[in-house]
């Protein structure tokens, strides 16, 4: 009778049991390991025949069949398998106890040790020397995890554990810490009760909690963060104002404009506005990253080169985690958008929307999870000063053409934020030296009064801005809630509507639109009860404003005629009036 041998891989954010089983049989001498890549399974087998061997014994001269489930999974990867060394052996061991003269190992009966396998419910992993040692685990998490979650008190994992630098839960039960093959024999015999089942689901709740940390001292800090970044742009407030709504949001956002005018600079602050992870997403990203990572608050920040390829974005055919799902619950920064190759970008598309990315390759098919905020910087021509308004540009119109080309139609709908930003240094109202080719944002901008709004607001008193960021964050990011009545959601929706049958925007279009709109109206309250709602809209369009110059080639922030059409919408059309009144 067979044993079951127990261990796990990690597939994403899935945690795959796995079963090792082995017999005896006739045939050719040696031992064959199936269900497992062909690379590893090689390597494998004399790792594991120099570890038994260590233990004073020699493998019969039979054929030895070691079988790993599922093998289709297994399949499919090309490293990480080096923990199946420990089960594959200790099913070796076991399958050798049930002949009729079982040979004598020192320090273990093999005989008892197949009855305890067989008994109670082991889980062993560890990668195995020649000499019979055990390395420690790369990144124990997952199995911390399966020990937390069982219900069986009579559960043990064998492995070579390491306490993590982060110390997520160092006294965690119920692990037998083995260094070698040798050691994992006797321990086996001389094994200590677990916690009982109540006690690991208690640790579950905690699993991710960075120890020695103070709640109340976090919250002050995040604040005086949130306050310090948000300072480098109270010279730009229309700036401030847009990194503020994406980061209360979590929208998507799209910064061009001339070189050196702060693109780069405010994107890679914005990670600074983020809230933390949430316990859930620590595991999550520490699942997903294949280690603990050093620092379990703050949320990941991917900033590949523009010469990645497509498969470095999503996953090559090695079916590990890409930029897009190391970036899981963070930013994905693509700075130089435009110098992406396309197909690169056109790969996004389905990401961004599904917050997953499905890859299916030769070796086999794996879902992983995507669900993180773009945000992204470019110029809008090669030399960068198509729209400035201090500099000539001197590429070719052609040259502009192919340049903006490459951010097709499709991909830009997906930002909810596309602005074009002068240099943070300046504020200019309006600027007639381009003789009214190119327009800029003006006094009458509803963009600009919101923003100068804002500007007054954290003049005042910029701590209840850094406080309500904070509500507004907990509301969107954590519970996926909208802090707004159902009165103000129809109000929107209503004029957004009505406003497409002008505008002829997409279903995408509007839905940006909707969202941008939710989260100034919960960041501006005041602003919200007393100003038209076309207002707000206008500055939901005038943050998409790169999206109509490319189509326009002027600079989309004029001043909205939204509010006389809803004027006159009204007056012919007494319908809906709370919806058009300010």
């Amino acid at each position: 009778m067979s044993v079951i041998v127990r261990s796990a891989v990690t597939i994403g954010l899935n945690i795959t049991p796995v079963t090792v089983e082995a017999a005896l049989g006739s045939g050719f001498s040696g031992v064959q390991l199936i269900g497992l890549p062909q690379d590893y399974a090689r390597d494998a087998r004399e790792r594991i025949r120099a570890a038994i061997e260590s233990l004073g014994m020699s493998l019969p001269a039979r054929r030895l069949v070691v079988s790993v489930r599922p093998s289709e999974a297994m399949k499919q990867f090309k490293s990480g398998l080096e923990h199946l060394d420990l089960p594959c052996a200790v099913a070796i061991l076991s399958a050798l106890a049930d002949q009729q003269q079982p040979p004598k190992v020192a320090g273990g009966n093999l005989k008892q040790f197949a009855h305890l396998l067989r008994s109670k419910n082991f889980l062993f992993a560890g990668q195995l020397t020649l000499a019979g040692e055990v390395l420690a685990l790369e990144n124990s998490l997952p199995f911390e995890i399966i020990a937390l979650r069982q219900q069986d008190e009579d559960f043990y994992i064998c492995s070579n554990r390491t306490v993590t630098r982060t110390e997520l839960n160092s006294s965690c039960e119920p692990f037998i810490q083995v260094r070698s093959l040798k050691e994992c024999l006797i321990k086996v015999e001389l094994m200590t009760r677990a916690k009982s089942a109540a006690d690991r689901r208690q640790n579950l709740n905690s699993l991710c909690t960075i120890q020695g940390s103070d709640p109340h001292e976090f919250l002050e800090y995040r604040k005086s963060e949130i306050k310090s970044t948000l300072d480098l742009f109270t010279a730009c407030p229309e700036l401030a104002t847009a990194l503020s709504i994406a980061a209360a949001g979590r929208h998507h956002i799209l910064l061009a404009g001339s070189p050196g005018c702060g693109k780069t600079f405010a994107l890679r602050h914005l990670a600074h506005l983020l809230p933390p992870l949430t316990e859930q997403e620590r595991m999550d990203v520490a699942l997903i990253h294949n280690r603990t990572p050093e620092n379990l608050q703050a949320r990941p920040f991917r900033s590949p080169h523009h010469s990645a390829s497509a498969a470095a974005l999503l996953g090559g055919s090695s079916l590990q985690p890409g930029e897009v799902s190391l970036a899981h619950h963070g930013i994905l920064f693509l700075d130089e958008l435009a110098e992406f190759p396309r197909p690169t970008l056109e790969a996004l598309r389905e990401p961004l929307d599904e917050k997953k990315i499905s890859l299916a390759r030769a070796r086999g098919r794996v879902e992983l999870p995507a669900g993180f905020m773009l945000a992204s910087a470019t110029n809008p021509c090669p030399c960068g000063f198509y729209f400035s308004r201090f500099h000539n540009c001197r590429c070719l119109t052609h040259s502009v053409s192919k340049y903006q080309q490459k951010l097709s139609g499709p991909l830009l709908e997906r930002f909810s934020i596309l602005l074009l930003v002068d240099h943070l240094q300046e504020m200019p109202a309006l600027n007639s030296a381009n003789g009214g080719t190119k327009q800029t944002m003006t006094e009458d901008s509803p963009l600009r009064q919101l923003s100068l709004r804002w500007l007054a607001q954290w003049r005042q008193d910029p701590m209840l801005w850094v406080e309500r960021l904070l509500k507004i964050q907990h509301s969107f990011w954590t519970k996926n809630d909208e802090p707004l009545g159902q009165g103000n959601v129809q109000k929107i929706h209503e004029s957004i509507e009505f406003l497409t049958q002008k505008e002829h925007w997409s279903a995408r279009t509007r839905t940006r639109l909707r969202e941008l709109t939710l989260t100034m109206s919960a960041l501006f309250p005041e602003e919200f009860a007393v100003w038209p709602v076309s207002d707000f809209i206008a500055v939901a369009v005038a943050l998409r404003g790169f999206e109509g110059a490319l189509q326009k080639g002027v600079q989309f922030l004029t001043p909205s005629p939204w509010a006389s059409i809803l004027k006159d919408r009204n007056e012919s059309h007494d319908t809906h009036p709370d919806a058009l009144q300010d």
